[in-house]
């Protein structure tokens, strides 16, 4: 049951009315949605006892449903608004936690929002109040779920970081797959992307369909989409008709999109991205350096002579360093969890 929507022009943020039981929100998923379930919080002065996906919906009895709908527009003014009053660590406390598998995610992550700026009521008006760094609070019960979450999203990005293994594929792309528990592909981009510079590569999460394209800085390379995936600008997939006779085969075989550069990227934090501080740059125009594509499936092309020789060293290299007389298979699975041994290069077979 959806409830009926109001229409409003801004959101207030003055004292909602207590927590409704009978009230849920339901959100796309995306942090762009978790965003627009903050500002319809306040907009509509009513605070939801859920806040569910539509994936990880569990209505209560008698339970009603109002429909969050994403806008960038208002995700850009709730962003700007948690870091302004509550800090840019808060914002990344929830960026980070909203990328959690836990049916309950969008519930916390508006809770926290919501309790970080009523704890920072006086910069509303006052900018130079003292600010409460909500992500100190450790017993509040808003709070310490929000940091339980960041903290497993964090560690799985540590996890992937460690992990991630790249092969090189024909057509000068550097390509790693993987498996993570909770989706953060868009919290490794940045990182792989700077230690790569100017090589390109791609990351796909085949537990969540999600890949991180970075294209390198060659100036005259065209960029490349895969067939059947989104172009920036748009969640949809884009998927081309099954009567075309000129389906790439591969990765490796660019589409032209000129128009693409002039489309806005989907995902709020690459309209402005972070700067090694963690603070934001200046708003800008420009299309970042990498974006997330949705896909179910990706068309690779075979890896190259190099590569292939390359993986046979790494192998060697390995089995070389092991001491078969220190084996201990319990403290492998302990620093090297079993999950991630299918896409690692070491433990495949010749």
């Amino acid at each position: 049951m959806i409830h009926p929507s109001t229409t409003h022009t801004s959101a207030d943020f003055s004292n909602p009315i207590a927590a409704d039981d009978y009230l849920a929100y339901l959100y796309d998923g995306s942090l762009e949605g978790l965003l627009c379930a903050i500002f319809d919080s306040y907009e509509r002065h009513e605070i939801p006892c859920d806040v569910y996906t539509a994936k990880n919906a569990q209505p209560r009895l008698g339970q009603v449903f109002h429909e969050v709908k994403t806008d960038i527009t208002r995700a850009l003014r709730v962003r700007q608004r948690l870091i302004d009053i509550c800090g840019s660590d808060i914002y990344n406390a929830i960026r980070a936690a909203s990328l959690s598998e836990e049916p309950n995610t969008g519930s916390v992550c508006v809770r926290f929002a919501r309790y970080a700026l009523d704890k920072n009521k006086a910069r509303w008006k006052n900018p130079q109040a003292r600010r409460f760094n909500a992500s100190h609070a450790l017993a509040s019960p808003e709070a310490a779920p929000l940091l339980d979450l960041e903290r497993y999203v964090m560690n799985e990005r540590h996890y992937m970081m460690q992990f991630l293994r790249f092969e090189e594929l024909e057509g000068g792309i550097w390509f790693a797959r993987c498996h993570p528990k909770a989706s953060v592909v868009p919290l490794l981009m940045d990182y792989f992307s700077a230690r790569f510079n100017t090589q390109a590569l791609i990351i796909y999460d085949e537990r969540h369909k999600l890949a991180g394209v970075y294209e390198g800085n060659w100036i005259s390379r065209q960029p490349f989409l895969p067939a059947g995936t989104a172009l920036p600008g748009s969640p949809e997939l884009h998927t081309p008709s099954k009567s075309a006779s000129n389906k790439p085969s591969s990765i490796a075989e660019l589409q032209p999109k000129a128009t693409q550069h002039q489309a806005q990227a989907h995902s709020i934090d690459q309209l402005r991205p972070f700067t090694k501080k963690g603070q934001f740059d200046k708003p800008s125009s420009k299309l970042p350096h990498w974006y997330l594509v949705k896909s179910d499936h990706i068309q690779l092309p075979n890896r190259t002579e190099n590569e292939e020789s390359m993986r046979d060293a790494w192998k060697r290299f390995y089995r070389s360093v092991s001491i078969d007389e220190r084996f201990h298979p319990e403290l492998r699975r302990q620093f090297m969890p079993m999950r991630f041994w299918d896409d690692l290069t070491e433990f495949q077979l010749d």
